[in-house]
C-alpha cells in the first residue's frame, strides 16, 4: 500500500533530500532489475517476480513524480525574480491633481 507524507524542512536541506529519493529510487530499480529471471519452467514463480518489479516500478514511478515537484518547487523558491517583479507594485488612484 502506498501512503503520501508530507512534511516541512529548510531550503537548504532540499538537494540532499531529492538525492536521497533519486539514490533510493535507483537501489530499488537495479535490486528488482537483478532478481528478474526467466523461469519458464516454474512460471508461477516468474509471475510472481514480474508482478513484484511492476510494484516497484509503480513506486518508483510515484517517487520521481515527486522529485519533479520538489524539484519544480526548489526551482521556483529560488530563483532570481526578474527586475520587473523586484520594484514596488504600481498603484493606479482616480485623485486629480492641480
Amino acid at each position: 500500500m502506498k501512503v503520501k507524507v508530507s512534511y516541512s524542512m529548510d531550503i537548504e536541506e532540499i538537494p540532499d533530500l531529492i538525492d536521497g529519493l533519486l539514490a533510493g529510487c535507483r537501489q530499488k530499480m537495479t535490486s528488482e532489475l537483478d532478481n528478474l529471471k526467466s523461469s519458464l519452467y516454474d512460471t508461477p514463480k516468474m509471475m510472481k517476480q514480474m508482478d513484484k518489479v511492476r510494484a516497484t516500478l509503480s513506486l518508483v514511478d510515484s517517487q520521481l513524480e515527486d522529485v519533479v515537484g520538489l524539484v519544480a518547487g526548489w526551482d521556483q523558491a529560488t530563483s532570481i525574480p526578474d527586475e520587473e517583479e523586484e520594484g514596488p507594485p504600481l498603484v493606479e488612484t482616480d485623485e486629480e491633481t492641480s
